[in-house]
């Protein structure tokens, strides 16, 4: 890194501190010696707060939430049936395309400043509360646990996006002698954080559970995270990178000789590899325990209706049970929750404007694969599913519900989002809500004139991921043989946890000594509670099932729209409303909520059916004359195509997956730009046949 990318840096941390609204009440303390920052308690305290103010910056804000995190069998980058997702923008690169161009994709450089930057504030805490003259004070020893934890977070996103990358363990020296530096092996990067985390849920102990703060319990949970990552599959380079260069995979495994041919996806010159049983059963032994913790001592519940969880996301309310971790964000500061992700607001009336504010850009979508994969009393389905937009309704136009006009007053009302599958907004972000329980909110909404920031927290662990988690580990060391004891759930308690919330009933599997079923359970767990929340795609890559889930998700939309099955079942039964301007008292005077009813039946006569006006599948008459239709023959084959090439179906897998770019199998990677390489003095490269 040149001096000038260090200043750089500097002033990007103080910028995004002044700004979190979180933490305002803190101080620049970028200008202080370090001897004199880490002999203060109070100072200490400034510097740590500087840390999560520089959370709330893009990489948390906008790019691990909005565009870095598709594409998967369910989150998807923008496939609009107008737009062409195979260009050289952020559509083409993260359905894996055009990757030559990423290599001066700004965001990607943004992405690795920011990381970097956390880091290095780590770092620079860690080293001066190490030598500080007070660091036996409890205090500093929890600022000392977060800052471990904050670090081992960051270089879990960092070998999840690019694999092998430079260490940083200690402050940038005066000199950068120590800045300039080439790849390490992303397991030993991994194990180095599981040390830190066992450090820091010591120093943790005492850490009151706010969400809002790394606490012990966070550290616990990560840890578990990351060992999930560390034991799952991975590409590889050919040669480990230092330290671990001479010895070599010899005792991985290599996912092509995987029981489970759904998993066996691994290029020969960089192939997909995993750690030995004997390293996993050792690192799970330890992961299971610390979850196990949280499960039972953390005082975490899940809240009563997935609906209510949401809503108070959206709020922002203090103090939600089921979350561990939250990542504290500013209003109209930082978080594109809800703004460039959520249920999309379509207008552009300024009269509606001045009541509701700005629409909205909400590009990340959700697949119609997931929606009809929901058992139909599943809470979270429509909760998640946003089938619909919000319009206006221009001085005299008609209201295509009832026909009628409205000579006075602009309208605004709820319009389905029609015969669109691979565009359906993930709704657990909604304006709408804020608009309704928080008038304080859509008045300064209404105030501004462009697309601004919410401030809704990122959500990085909540309780539903601890069960998971803690249920996948079950299963693979029940099988091996290696549960430890006073362990309080089984696998199958643990999922039906997250799934009773969600349904009311307990899943189908209901013998854990069957892997496969136990296992299957909780990819589809995973899928329904976490959609549009941007880990999916991290789980099926550790899986190895990021190809294969994806086929199947093109497979499945192919078959149920050939068959007509879309066209059949789900359609609209939806009424237009006035929004605006019907009530005098402006504390009424908001956006509702609606639910959209969905048809389940092979009845077409029914009336509502053949009134409604959209549905999916509305083009199964060109597909049947043999003509083009946009989201079959065109729009499916080209998701992920970098990836899984253009193929729709399973059959033949994994021999028909041909990557459309690089060949090389299973690169879910991005590729380090040029202005990476070169500030790095190209001691760093790119690898993966970038």
């Amino acid at each position: 890194m040149k001096n000038s990318k260090i200043f750089a840096t500097l002033l990007l941390c103080a910028l995004i501190l002044s700004g979190c609204s979180d933490f305002l009440d803190t101080e620049s303390n970028t200008q202080k010696k370090a001897d004199k920052v880490f002999s203060s308690v109070e100072d200490t305290e400034y510097k740590l707060n500087g840390t999560y103010g520089l959370l709330t910056g893009s990489i948390y804000s906008s790019y691990l939430t909005t565009i870095f995190c598709n594409n998967s069998d369910v989150e998807l980058v923008d496939e609009g049936k107008d737009t062409k997702i195979d260009v050289d923008n952020f559509r083409g690169y993260m359905n894996y395309v055009n990757m030559s161009g990423a290599k001066s994709y700004s965001a990607i450089t943004t992405l690795w400043n920011n990381a970097y930057a956390i880091i290095e504030d780590c770092n620079e805490i860690i080293f001066g509360i190490n030598n500080s003259p007070i660091k036996d004070d409890i205090k500093m020893q929890q600022y000392l646990g977060e800052a471990l934890t904050i670090r081992a977070m960051i270089y879990m996103e960092i070998t999840r996006l690019w694999g092998d990358v430079p260490l940083m363990l200690e402050p940038a020296s005066p000199t950068l002698s120590n800045v300039y530096k080439g790849k390490t092996d992303r397991d030993y990067i991994l194990d180095v954080m599981l040390e830190n985390l066992e450090q820091a849920q010591e120093l943790l102990a005492n850490s009151t559970n706010d969400s809002r703060h790394v606490t012990k319990y966070y550290a616990e949970a990560l840890y578990a995270q990351i060992a999930l990552q560390r034991c799952g599959y991975a590409i590889r380079e050919p040669q480990r990178n230092q330290p671990f260069a001479e010895e070599g995979y010899a005792d991985y495994v290599d996912a092509k000789d995987d029981a489970d041919s759904r998993k066996t996806i691994s290029d020969p010159v960089y192939p997909t590899l995993r750690c030995s049983n004997a390293t996993r059963t050792a690192i799970y032994k330890k992961a299971i325990v610390k979850l196990n913790d949280v499960i039972q001592n953390g005082g975490y519940e899940l809240v009563a209706n997935f609906d209510d969880y949401w809503t108070a996301v959206n709020l922002r309310n203090d103090n939600i049970k089921e979350d561990i971790f939250e990542i504290p964000m500013g209003f109209n500061v930082s978080s594109e929750l809800g703004s460039t992700i959520g249920v999309k607001l379509n207008w552009s009336s300024s009269e509606v404007h001045n009541s509701y504010g700005v629409g909205n850009s909400a590009y990340p979508k959700l697949s119609l694969s997931l929606y009809d994969s929901y058992d139909p009393d599943d809470a979270r389905r429509d909760v998640t599913c946003s089938m619909t937009t919000v319009e206006n309704l221009a001085v005299a136009e008609v209201n295509p519900a009832d026909n009628t006009v409205d000579t006075e007053k602009e309208r605004v009302y709820e319009k389905p989002i029609g015969d669109h599958p691979f565009n359906i907004y993930p709704g657990k972000w909604d304006a709408r809500k804020l608009y309704e329980l928080s008038s304080g909110w859509a008045e300064q909404n209404s105030s501004v004139s462009a697309k601004w920031n919410y401030g809704i927290r990122v959500v990085r662990m909540r309780l539903p991921q601890v069960l998971l988690y803690y249920a996948e580990i079950y299963n693979d060391l029940k099988t091996l043989g290696q549960l430890p004891e006073g362990l309080s759930l089984t696998s199958i308690d643990a999922i039906n946890r997250v799934h009773q919330r969600a349904t009311g009933k307990n899943i189908a599997v209901i013998n854990d000594a069957d892997y496969y079923a136990v296992f299957n359970a909780i990819v589809d767990e995973n899928k329904w509670e976490f959609a549009g929340e941007g880990f999916r795609k991290f789980d099926l890559i550790r899986w190895n099932l990021l190809i294969y889930k994806t086929l199947e998700m093109k497979e499945t939309y192919a078959n149920n729209f050939k068959s007509e099955k879309y066209a059949k079942d789900i359609s609209y039964d939806y009424s237009y409303y006035w929004m605006y301007g019907e009530a005098k008292d402006p504390a009424k005077r908001c956006l509702k909520i609606t639910k959209m009813y969905i048809y389940n039946s092979d009845n077409t006569d029914d009336a509502m059916v053949k009134d409604a006006v959209s549905g999916f599948g509305t083009k199964i008459d060109n597909y049947n004359k043999g003509k083009s239709v946009d989201n079959l023959d065109k729009h499916l084959p080209m998701i992920s195509m970098g990836l899984c090439g253009k193929s729709i179906t399973t059959k033949n897998y994994p021999a028909n997956v041909e990557p459309t770019e690089g060949g090389v199998l299973n690169r879910y990677l991005i590729p380090l730009t040029n202005e990476i390489v070169n500030n790095s003095n190209h001691i760093l490269t790119n690898s993966y046949d970038f």
